[in-house]
């Protein structure tokens, strides 16, 4: 397979898994009980994490999405860290500076122990800024997944142009 097929495939699964995050995201509401809540929020960051974690190498699909260094702005650039963050210490893995854990000493044949939950809930995630940014990011996909599309086609790439956050084809003046 060539490497405008691997590119073209890494972006469709990472569209999938954007589009995957937007589903709980929507579905998250303020109003439901903190169990759901924390579930759905959960699933988000995992989903939305997918396409900027190490993947095993694949001669159909590249490792992982690679984002102009201009795609952020200094508050999405953060919200974007923390999610990643949040998936990589806390939820996917258990850190132990995240969710520390020690013995307690009893004179007993039982074990007590205190650890530190850890719910993302209590993590300053605003939803609907998290919902903006990984609209954004699946919108992004697709217009990767256009473009390498036009270009196994046969068609030049064409020149892009940044409005509004969103990449768009340039208008050809006629």
């Amino acid at each position: 397979m060539d490497k405008l097929s691997a590119e073209f495939n890494r972006w469709t699964l990472s569209r999938r898994d954007f589009e995957e995050a937007q589903s709980y995201l929507n579905a998250f509401n303020s109003s439901m009980d903190p169990i759901v809540q924390r579930a759905l929020l959960s699933a988000a960051i995992i989903a939305y994490a997918r396409p900027f974690s190490h993947h095993h190498a694949h001669p159909k699909a590249e490792q992982k999405i690679k984002l102009p260094a201009d795609f952020f702005d200094a508050e999405s650039l953060d919200l974007h860290e923390r999610v990643l963050t949040l998936r990589n210490k806390c939820i996917a893995h258990s850190d132990y500076d995240r969710k520390p854990t020690a013995r307690i000493p009893i004179d007993s044949t039982g074990v007590m122990t205190r650890t530190k939950p850890f719910n993302p809930l209590y993590e300053g995630i605003d939803i609907v800024s998290f919902r903006d940014l990984n609209k954004r990011m699946e919108l992004h996909c697709w217009d990767q997944t256009m473009r390498l599309n036009n270009q196994m086609n046969g068609a030049p790439a064409p020149e892009r142009v940044r409005r509004s956050g969103l990449l768009e084809q340039k208008k050809s003046p006629r």
